[in-house]
């Protein structure tokens, strides 16, 4: 027998006068266990909490975002997006715009967020995974894919070509609206439901999607403006070497978020676990 194991086992288990000793010495070292044990449970929980998250979000979220620090609008001109298609890491670009609405349809009212996306979106998320019913977006501009909560709100008929969807948001400019006449006050543009999605209930009852198009006809924007730009990059690649690389093509100061710093609750709760 090992004569340190030997010496630490008589110290243990002796039925001396110290035995007090002994009986604290184990439960110090149960505490201890138990206490190793508990943060490595919670450290794991984090963890998995962290790959959850990460991959739930993946079906709204992009890899990374851009938008403007200050006002509502990011220029894109194409040469500044075939630059960025150059960055190696980035493997698809999508311009987007999102901007609060008020809906109309069949005498029923609602709020909501429109998000104007082009057709590289459907490859930026999973379009196929959040449909509930009917298509994702098509050609026309005359196309909507509504919240699962918004399409109650209205009861939305899919695909019903005789009973248009209203989207209103107010024209820009001081004194713009007009008391006596509010449709003058308001730019509009009347569209079908082609599909409904769901995520979550907070997703599904804040957007509704249209084409970039139709929302830049709707915000009167240019073709170069747009909210923000969604990106996704290739696996294992150096997430801050692409965000120099992007900073470097704005000439405006802009904010760069991941999947995760684009839900601030969810990364302050995650990045607790390093304090």
């Amino acid at each position: 027998m090992n004569f340190s194991y030997y010496i630490a086992k008589r110290y243990l288990v002796s039925k001396n006068g110290k035995n007090a000793i002994n009986i604290i010495n184990i439960l110090s070292f149960i505490i201890t266990i138990v206490g190793t044990a508990a943060l490595f449970i919670v450290l794991s929980g984090f963890s998995g909490l962290k790959s959850f998250s990460t991959e739930f979000s993946s079906y709204f979220d992009p890899d990374l975002k851009v938008t403007p620090l200050n006002g509502k609008v990011i220029e894109i001109p194409l040469s500044r997006k075939r630059e960025l298609e150059n960055i190696s890491g980035i493997t698809l670009l999508s311009a987007t715009i999102e901007e609060k609405a008020f809906l109309h349809y069949d005498g029923k009212n609602d709020i909501a967020y429109i998000k104007g996306v082009d057709s590289n979106y459907d490859q930026i998320i999973k379009t196929d995974t959040i449909l509930l019913e009917g298509s994702w977006l098509g050609n026309s501009d005359l196309q909507v894919v509504a919240g699962a909560a918004i399409s109650d709100e209205l009861s939305l008929q899919v695909d019903n070509y005789g009973r248009f969807l209203q989207i209103m948001v107010p024209k820009p400019g001081k004194n713009a609206i007009n008391a006596l006449n509010y449709r003058d006050s308001f730019s509009q543009i009347d569209v079908v439901a082609t599909g409904v999605f769901s995520i979550n209930e907070n997703l599904d009852s804040k957007y509704i999607f249209t084409t970039i198009a139709a929302a830049r006809k709707l915000l009167n924007y240019n073709g170069d403006q747009a909210s923000s730009l969604e990106i996704k990059i290739s696996p294992d690649v150096d997430e801050d070497q692409i965000r120099e690389e992007i900073e470097a093509l704005f000439d405006v100061p802009i904010v760069i978020k991941n999947r995760l710093q684009m839900n601030d609750g969810l990364y302050k709760m995650l990045n607790s676990e390093t304090y």
